[in-house]
């Protein structure tokens, strides 16, 4: 995924089926774990709202997998939540100085053998 932020949302039988000797029944956790960074199961309908924010912050911020299940009886319930604000939290990804740019862009065509050395998140 190249560091994508990613999140997915599954659904889960009601708690009280999940586990060994269940019909159809797969560990979401231990297949998530595997190669998520947040990975919840939202069990009370009063966190939802907390762990929607949560697994966005994660994925957005630190551009990883997270994955939140939503069992049948939570995902029934009717929710009523106020939307809480990400501002601060994602990443501004807007060229701030395109003069600058230019600028790099000239040097780089003029110069021999240029060099560049770049992290990670350049090719974002």
């Amino acid at each position: 995924m190249d560091r994508a932020p990613v999140l997915a949302i599954t659904g889960q039988v009601k708690p009280q089926y999940v586990g060994p000797g269940s019909f159809q029944e797969i560990d979401q956790d231990a297949l998530f774990n595997s190669f998520c960074v947040f990975n919840k199961t939202i069990n009370s309908g009063s966190r939802t709202t907390e762990l929607v924010t949560l697994a966005l912050r994660h994925a957005l911020v630190k551009r990883v997998v997270s994955h939140l299940a939503i069992p049948n009886n939570i995902r029934k319930e009717p929710l009523e939540a106020d939307i809480e604000p990400m501002e601060g939290w994602i990443p501004d990804l807007r060229i701030s100085n395109t003069g600058s740019i230019g600028r790099a862009v000239g040097l780089i065509e003029q110069a021999e053998r240029p060099v560049i050395i770049a992290g990670g998140g350049a090719k974002d």
